[in-house]
This record gives structure tokens, C-alpha cells and sequence, in this order.
């Protein structure tokens, strides 16, 4: 007799078996999966795969398991669809195409990536977070049957504390890990994403204290991991933390930096031995070292693999190499994946969704949280400025050579961002904004620089780059109302809750989809006496610059309640004069 336990319906199926019938139906439970399990003698499936039923068939036939069956089964990372039904699968749910550049043809060419793997035997390995879309017609195997979505949504309701769309949202991304066991929300700056994530914590430890007993909450800078923190604190919860000053894994819920974990798995893996210079170049800005012997090393990376909820803020970094690593290597956790801009500008939109969960169904957007009071309107200058004659010269003088357009780019931006003129304008304007100001620039010189000017000229100003690391930019945050201006390059550009900030000037360009709306997300939060939020957005007109601009001014304009203006200098500081005084 060979017994059969199925967990997603919690069914024992007895199978009569000798001799060469035996091992033939233990080579079939092999084949599709099977756990035997020593202690009960029993062989354990998370559901029962359509094409085992089919085999079964042969020596028994199984009744009255209908809802025990799966065409599609768990197999870590992916669903497995068996050679017999590959024919089903949504293939173009699968793939997507990157523009590449080749150095020696000095051309740019398109490379399809497909996600899914097909395995000798012709059955095919899906994504598990595509499974929805790449599996339509077909019946997978529920990641969490034992999750009720409805009980969720109640018990958060039952807690407090969470806004109406907020409880939207759970319910959204609850029916999402039941079934896929994966979550990305989307949700505008503001919107409480951090906060609201600390608080599901505690209504699924509540519900299923045997289901959620490790949380790892992953972000790419210490600066979010204590923000992280200090929200669940309000909701009661104490949150071990692993930064430089702190090594802390022992509790039920980590917060941790990719980068950290990367060096921690790398090392479980021997792959590398997980130096900094391994972290994705996009990542990298954000890099907090966090030293860690090998057995420190060993410890955390098993401890993260056991956890039964991961939680990934700004997941557009996931398609990163470093990001990636450490979300696969948790094969067996619900992912539940946030950001107020879950896309890309590479193209690799997909792999979010294939290994964080598609977005969910309830979206909140930034002028939703205007309209119900929970953020600010924007006022948007966008200062339209020439570059200086040299800059479009040099342009010009490296085209028809061997200059690659990135290295003529690299030029023109190096002529830009060294204009003292273009230095001494921006250093005008800010004088002009209301204050507490927020500077951002895109390269760490330029900060340097104006940092140094707004001191000479007496006001408060601090420097927030990539070299000041994690504690002591905490520290430069918590007291940023008493400051006049906050300079800062990119480590500011996402992520960060700094309501007493009531102006936002963007002087690095560039066309991001990601940042260029989430880079607003620092200056539109209430505070005080604040009604309106005002952003200078610099429009350095000339090659590339000029395009960049027009990305952005498009970008502005998908929020219907962030107001958007065309200026020149003269009518930036008469338009500015004009709303200060109303």
C-alpha cells in the first residue's frame, strides 16, 4: 500500500501496490515531485499534478479529488506545466525584448529574453509570479491554500489604523498570495506603503502565528530599513535591523539591505566572496557597507531562507543581478513587492512581475491621495534654461568620429554640470524657494559644490551623499526642518519620508520613469502649515538635455492634480513671487 497526502486539500489518497506495480508507482511519484516523508511513510504533494491523476490511472482509479488536482504544480521559483500541456501555455506572457548596444558594429540591436524553461523532457518551468497570465487555461497549484483573503481583509479592518484604500489594497494583494504567492502594489509616493506593510505583518502573524513566524523586509539603503523600523513600532512590533551599527536577526522581523543579504547568499553559494564591487552599478549609489565575518555571513543567509514573508520596497531595482539573487534564493516565502513606480526604463518590466507577483488589482495614484487630502498638490516650474555655447560645440565636434554616443553624452553632461553660470543661477533660485528646500543634483561634484556655495552665502545646509552613510544620514533627516537646504545626489532620490520639506529643486536632468516621479514623492507629504508643494524642475536646453526635459514634462502630466508650468528665468521667479504671495 502506497499513501498519498495531498496538503492544498488536506485529502489521503491509498494506493494498492506490489511488486513490480509498487516500484512503477514510486518512479511516478518521483517523477512528479513527490516528498516521501520517513517519519508517517507517507509521499507528501502540495496538489496532485493533472498528468500523475492521468498515469494513476493505470493501477487505481482516483475519485473525488477534483479539488486536489493541479495542471500546474510548486516546484520552488516556478510552476511546472508536464510536457502534455506545454502546448497551453501563454508563451508571450513570458518574454520581452532589450535594446542592446554592440561596440564593434557601433549599432544598437534588440535581443528577446524569454523567461520560462523547458527541460529535456518537454515540460516547461513558469515563473511563478506570471503563472496568472502565462497560465490561463489551466488549473496551478494555490501557493497558500490555507490563506483566506477575506479574514484578512476583516482582521485589518478589526485592527484599525490603516486608511480605506489601504485595506483596498490588502485585499488586492491577499488574493494574490494565495494563489501565486506573490504581491507588487502600486502605490504613489505618500501613500504609506512602509507603514502599511509593518501593519499587514501584524494581522498575519495574528491570523496564522504558524504560517507567518519570519518576515525579512528588504530595501536598498539603510536609510529605509530604520524608516521601516519606526513604522512598525507604531504598530507595536519590534524589528531587528542589520546595519552598521547593528547586527541584529534574532526577531521575527529583519530589516535588511539587498546588498547585505547578496554578500551573505554569495557566500552560502561560493560564488563570489561578495565584495562591494559585485553590486549592480544601479544599486550601488545606495551602498551601506555592513561588515560581516563568514559564520555572521553563513548565519543570516540561512536565516533569510527560511522566512515566510519577504518584503522588497522599490522593487523596480529587482531585475538588478544582486536584487534578483537574493529574492530567488527564499524559494519559499510569499513575496510581497512595493514601489510607487513599479516599471523600467530598460524594458525589463517583466522580470519584476515574473518574481514579485504581477501589480495588483487596487492602484493608488498620487493625485487620488491630493484629492482625498492625504497628500499636497504640486506645483511644477519647468525652467527652461540654455546650455552654454561650448556644451552644444562639443556636441558637435564629436559627431563623424569614433566617439560612442554615451561617451559624447559623457561629455556634454561633464560641460553642463561644470558651468559655474549654470552653478551661480541654480544657487539664485534656491535662495528664492520656500525652506525647507530639498536640492537634488545627479552627481556627487555638483553637490559638492553647491553645498559649499549656500554655506558661504550663510544659509543651513547639509550634504547627503552616497560617502555619508546610514546612521549619520539618518541623523541629517530626523532634523531636517531646522535646515534652510538639503542637498543631496541620488541616494535621496527614493523611498525617503521627509514632510517638513516644502520645496523640491531638480537640477540632474535625466529621463528616468522611475525617478522622475518619485523624486516629487519627496516634497508632497503634509506637514504643518504646508498646502502646497512647490517643484523647480531645470531644463537644460541643448543635445540630449533638451529630450531628457521633454520626457519628464510628459511624466508630470500623467497626474491630472500636479499642475505643471513652462517657464523662462524672468517668468520662474514672477510665477514663484505670484504663489508665494497668494
Amino acid at each position: 500500500m502506497v499513501v498519498v497526502i495531498v496538503e492544498n486539500c488536506a485529502k489521503e489518497i491509498e494506493i494498492p501496490a506490489r511488486g513490480d506495480v509498487f516500484n512503477d508507482v514510486i518512479a511516478l511519484l518521483k517523477k512528479y515531485g513527490g516528498r516521501f516523508d520517513p517519519s508517517a511513510k507517507v509521499w507528501r504533494f502540495g496538489a496532485l499534478p493533472s498528468a500523475l491523476v492521468n498515469e494513476l490511472a493505470r493501477f487505481i482509479d482516483i475519485k473525488d479529488v477534483g479539488d486536489c488536482i493541479a495542471d500546474a504544480v510548486l516546484v520552488g521559483n516556478y510552476y511546472l506545466v508536464p510536457s502534455q500541456l506545454a502546448g497551453r501555455v501563454n508563451y508571450d506572457a513570458l518574454k520581452y525584448t532589450v535594446r542592446k548596444y554592440d561596440p564593434d558594429e557601433k549599432e544598437f540591436y534588440e535581443e528577446e529574453v524569454k523567461l520560462w524553461v523547458t527541460k529535456e523532457d518537454g515540460s516547461v518551468l513558469v515563473p511563478r509570479g506570471l503563472a496568472k497570465s502565462a497560465l490561463p487555461s489551466m488549473r496551478f497549484q494555490l501557493f497558500a491554500p490555507w490563506l483566506d483573503p477575506k479574514k484578512v481583509v476583516e482582521k485589518a479592518v478589526e485592527t484599525g489604523g490603516f486608511r480605506d484604500y489601504q485595506a483596498e489594497v490588502i485585499g488586492s494583494m491577499a488574493d494574490d498570495f494565495k494563489v501565486v504567492g506573490a504581491s507588487t502594489v502600486w502605490m504613489a509616493t505618500g501613500g504609506g506603503k512602509s507603514y502599511m506593510s509593518a501593519g499587514l505583518i501584524k494581522v498575519l502573524q495574528s491570523l496564522y502565528p504558524n504560517k507567518i513566524r519570519k518576515v525579512y523586509y528588504l530595501s536598498m539603503s539603510i536609510d529605509l530599513a530604520l524608516q521601516f523600523r519606526e513604522f512598525a513600532e507604531k504598530w507595536g512590533l519590534k524589528v531587528g535591523v542589520v546595519t552598521g551599527e547593528e547586527k541584529d536577526w534574532s526577531k521575527s522581523i529583519v530589516a535588511a539591505t539587498a546588498q547585505t543579504l547578496y554578500r551573505a547568499i554569495t557566500t552560502v553559494l561560493n560564488e563570489k566572496n561578495g565584495n562591494d564591487e559585485d553590486v549592480d552599478a544601479e544599486i550601488k549609489p545606495y551602498l551601506d557597507v555592513v561588515e560581516l565575518d563568514k559564520k555572521e555571513m553563513l548565519d543570516l543567509a540561512g536565516d533569510y531562507e527560511k522566512a515566510d514573508l519577504v518584503i522588497i520596497d522599490e522593487v523596480q531595482h529587482l531585475p538588478a543581478r544582486t536584487v534578483k539573487t537574493v529574492a530567488k534564493f527564499n524559494k519559499r516565502a510569499i513575496r510581497l513587492a512595493m514601489s510607487a513606480t513599479p516599471w523600467r526604463n530598460d524594458g525589463k518590466d517583466l522580470e519584476i512581475y515574473a518574481w514579485a507577483g504581477e501589480i495588483t488589482r487596487r492602484k493608488v495614484t498620487s493625485s487620488e491621495l491630493i484629492k482625498r487630502g492625504y497628500l499636497v498638490p504640486a506645483y511644477i516650474f519647468m525652467w527652461k534654461r540654455y546650455m552654454r555655447d561650448e556644451c552644444v560645440e562639443t556636441y558637435y565636434s564629436m559627431k563623424g568620429t569614433d566617439a560612442t554616443g554615451a561617451q559624447r553624452f559623457s561629455a556634454v553632461k561633464r560641460c553642463v554640470f561644470d558651468d559655474p553660470d549654470r552653478d551661480a543661477d541654480i544657487i539664485e533660485v534656491a535662495e528664492a524657494l520656500p525652506k525647507p528646500l530639498l536640492l537634488l543634483t545627479k552627481e556627487v561634484e555638483p553637490a559638492k559644490r553647491l553645498h559649499k556655495q549656500l554655506l558661504k552665502n550663510g544659509l543651513k545646509a547639509e550634504l547627503v551623499i552616497g560617502a555619508v552613510k546610514g546612521e549619520k544620514r539618518r541623523a541629517i533627516f530626523d532634523r531636517v526642518e531646522k535646515l534652510d537646504v538639503l542637498v543631496a545626489d541620488t541616494v535621496a532620490d527614493e523611498g525617503l519620508d521627509l514632510p517638513p520639506i516644502m520645496s523640491l529643486f531638480i537640477t540632474g536632468g535625466g529621463m528616468s520613469k522611475t525617478r522622475t516621479l518619485q523624486r516629487v514623492g519627496r516634497v508632497v507629504r503634509p506637514w504643518k502649515d504646508k498646502k502646497y508643494a512647490i517643484v523647480v524642475d531645470l531644463w537644460d536646453l541643448g543635445p540630449y538635455f533638451e529630450d531628457h526635459g521633454e520626457e519628464r514634462l510628459n511624466l508630470y502630466r500623467t497626474e491630472p492634480l500636479w499642475r505643471v508650468f513652462i517657464t523662462n528665468t524672468e517668468e520662474l521667479f514672477q510665477r514663484l513671487n505670484g504663489l508665494l504671495r497668494s
